[in-house]
C-alpha cells in the first residue's frame, strides 16, 4: 500500500530523481521573468502612462538586466522550440568530521541518473511559485498613488512575459509539435501517449508544485486563520472607549461625509499620493468614532468605504484615546480641523489597519 502511494499516487519516485532539473529550470524562468519584467517596466515608467508621468531614464542597470534576460530567454527558446533528450545525474554529498572541522564529499552510491526531455507543457507548472513574486508586488500596490507606478508595472510585466513563457510552450507543443517525436522514444509504447504524458510528465510536476505551496502556505493559512480568530474575538468599539488608549476594537457603523486626505507635500508624482485619509462614522452603538490610516492602511479603507453596503462598514483597529497622537500628526499630517467639531458626547478616535 505504501508503495502504490509513494509510486503511484504521489510520484514520489519520478519526482526525486528530477528536482535538479525541475529546480534548474525554475531558477531560469525566475531568472527571465525578473530580469525582462524590470526592463519592460522601466522603459514604461520612464514615458509614463495611466495617469502617472513619466520619470527617470533607463540607465545601465536596466540595459544589463535586459542582457541577462535575454542570455538566459536564448536557452528557454532553444530548449522549447528544438527539445532534446538530455541525460543528467545528480549526487548526494554527505559530511565526514575531520576533528573540527567537517568535509563535505559526494555519496556516489546514491548518484541518481535520469533523461528528460527539455520541454514538454506540463513544464508551465514550474511557472506557479515564480507567479507568487508579480501577484504580490501588485496585491501591494493596490490603491497607492503613482510612487509606486513603476512596482505596479514591475509586477504586471513580469506576469506578461511568464504568460509568454508558457504560450510558447503551448504553441511549440501542441501547434509545431516540437518534441513529440523524442518523447516517444521515451514513453512505454503499451500505453498511450495521453496515459505515459500524465505518467512521465505531469503528475510527477503537478505533485512536487502541490508538495511546495502546502509546505509554504500551510503555516501562513493558519497563521492568517489565528489573526482571523484574534480579531472576531476583538469586542466591538463604544461610546466608553473615548478615553481608552492602546487596545485593539472591532468597530462597526455608517461612514458619514467624505474621506479626507493628507497629500505629500506637493502631492508628488502624478498628485496623488497621501500621507493617510480619515472619514466620520456613525457608530452601530450611537456615539461616533473617527477612523484614520496610514499610508499603508489607507488602500484597505477606501476599499472598505467602496464595498459598504449603504455605507456600512466594519473594521479592525487601535483605539487611540479621545485626541490625535503627536506620532499620527507629524508622520501623516492628521488632524481633526479637517472634520466637522466633535459632537457633545466627544467621539471614539481609531486607527484602523491595526492588529493584535
Amino acid at each position: 500500500m505504501l508503495g502504490w502511494i509513494w509510486r503511484g499516487v504521489l510520484a514520489f519516485d519520478r519526482i526525486g530523481s528530477r528536482i535538479p532539473q525541475l529546480i534548474q529550470m525554475m531558477i531560469v524562468e525566475l531568472i527571465i521573468v525578473f530580469c525582462l519584467g524590470a526592463f519592460i517596466a522601466k522603459a514604461i515608467d520612464a514615458r509614463g502612462g495611466w495617469g502617472c508621468p513619466g520619470e527617470g531614464e533607463l540607465d545601465s542597470t536596466f540595459w544589463g538586466a535586459l542582457g541577462v534576460g535575454l542570455f538566459f530567454l536564448f536557452f528557454f527558446v532553444r530548449n522549447v522550440f528544438w527539445p532534446r533528450l538530455v541525460q543528467g545525474s545528480w549526487t548526494p554529498v554527505t559530511t565526514l568530521p575531520m576533528g573540527d572541522v567537517g568535509l563535505v564529499v559526494a555519496n556516489r552510491r546514491w548518484t541518481v541518473s535520469y533523461e528528460y526531455l527539455t520541454s514538454h507543457p506540463s513544464y508551465i507548472l514550474l511557472l506557479l511559485p515564480v507567479l507568487w513574486l508579480p501577484l504580490l508586488m501588485i496585491w501591494a500596490t493596490e490603491g497607492q498613488g503613482c510612487s509606486l507606478f513603476y512596482n505596479r508595472l514591475f509586477g504586471w510585466a513580469m506576469l506578461g512575459v511568464a504568460g509568454a513563457l508558457a504560450l510558447s510552450r503551448l504553441v511549440a507543443w501542441y501547434v509545431l509539435r516540437r518534441g513529440r517525436r523524442q518523447f516517444d522514444t521515451v514513453r512505454n509504447n503499451t500505453v498511450s501517449a495521453a496515459r505515459a504524458g500524465w505518467e512521465i510528465a505531469w503528475k510527477p510536476i503537478l505533485m512536487l508544485m502541490v508538495m511546495i505551496h502546502v509546505i509554504v502556505f500551510a503555516p501562513i493559512g493558519i497563521m492568517f486563520w489565528n489573526e482571523h480568530r484574534a480579531m472576531a474575538a476583538l469586542p466591538l468599539a463604544t461610546a466608553a472607549d473615548q478615553s481608552v488608549r492602546g487596545e485593539y476594537r472591532r468597530i462597526a457603523g455608517k461612514v458619514k461625509g467624505e474621506l479626507v486626505l493628507w497629500p505629500h507635500e506637493g502631492l508628488g508624482r502624478g498628485s496623488n499620493n497621501y500621507h493617510g485619509g480619515g472619514i466620520l462614522m456613525d457608530m452601530d452603538d450611537g456615539g461616533e468614532a473617527l477612523l484614520l490610516a496610514g499610508h499603508s492602511a489607507l488602500p484597505g479603507l477606501r476599499a472598505a468605504i467602496a464595498g459598504a453596503k449603504d455605507g456600512h462598514i466594519e473594521m479592525v483597529g487601535r483605539l487611540e484615546g479621545d485626541a490625535i497622537t503627536g506620532d499620527l500628526a507629524d508622520y501623516s499630517h492628521m488632524t481633526e480641523n479637517d472634520f466637522p467639531p466633535a459632537p457633545r458626547g466627544g467621539r471614539v478616535i481609531v486607527e484602523v489597519g491595526q492588529y493584535p
